[in-house]
């Protein structure tokens, strides 16, 4: 099993959805199962998000952007706690990236199947209309 994820893939694979002529999608909202894989999730997620803004995209990345603060202030990881404000970027964002964090793996589908927070995540983009795109573990090979 390849876990590895490098800047270079996650641009060749980003290159496989946004080259794509864009319809004003240049808002994202970067989504991956977080419980029980924070470090690895906050390493994935930190990758897509810099490559999507490399593209030219304005991104929110929750696990990027939160994981940090929790940690530092004793915040709880937990979808509850973080469900009202994931559900006011989703409303502010066009896309939804759904990212796979174990690349080759059914681990990483059957991690975002049972994500509480991350199935939330996709159930408020489908109820406000979002573009959602689900990269799924082969996309990253």
């Amino acid at each position: 099993m390849s876990d590895t994820i490098t800047p270079y893939r996650i641009n060749k694979l980003l290159k496989t959805y946004v080259n794509e002529p864009r319809i004003n999608l240049n808002r994202a909202y970067v989504g991956i199962p977080y419980t029980g894989i924070e470090k690895h999730s906050f390493h994935v997620s930190n990758l897509v998000t810099a490559g999507l803004m490399k593209m030219g995209y304005i991104v929110h990345a929750p696990i990027s952007q939160y994981h940090m603060v929790a940690l530092a202030g004793g915040l709880p990881g937990d979808a509850n706690y973080w469900k009202h404000v994931n559900e006011e970027f989703i409303q502010w964002c066009d896309i939804l990236f759904v990212v796979n964090p174990y690349p080759n793996s059914r681990v990483g589908d059957e991690l975002i199947e049972n994500s509480r927070g991350l199935q939330h995540e996709i159930a408020t983009a489908k109820r406000y209309n979002k573009f959602i795109s689900i990269l799924l573990n082969q996309d990253l090979s």
